[in-house]
């Protein structure tokens, strides 16, 4: 369940009807008695609530960007010593993303290199500026 959703989820339910559920009351079994009542297919589009339902969320951003930092982080934050993966998870991604620039850079600096006006400059000066 996304928890940001959940909360505002709450805070619609206790502005709606703040008698029967004021906000210090709703409790998560309060919650799940008020959605699996007033909607017991889970379907609450086109109403003031916001689906938080996270395996849904996951499904539809289990691609492209949504796949490193939706579902591996859910999947992270999952494991034992949770912040230990997520520093490793970074530095894996600050390194993939720091190979692909000098790969591109190295393609770049090669193909200048090899002009006839840069030729007599050395590769590490030209790199360098």
């Amino acid at each position: 369940m996304n928890t940001m959703l959940y909360f505002s989820n709450r805070h619609t339910m206790s502005e709606a009807m703040p008698d029967l559920y004021p906000t210090s009351e709703i409790n998560d079994t309060a919650y799940n008695e008020f959605f699996s009542t007033h909607f017991p297919d889970g379907n609450v589009t086109n109403t003031i609530y916001e689906d938080c339902d996270l395996d849904r969320e996951m499904d539809s951003a289990a691609a492209g960007t949504g796949l490193a930092f939706v579902v591996f982080t859910q999947a992270i934050v999952e494991l034992p010593a949770s912040p230990f993966w997520s520093i490793i998870f970074f530095l894996m991604l600050l390194a993939l993303g720091l190979g692909s620039q000098i790969g591109t850079m190295e393609g770049v600096v090669s193909t200048v290199f090899e002009s006839p006006f840069f030729h007599s400059i050395k590769k590490e000066y030209l790199t360098g500026v």
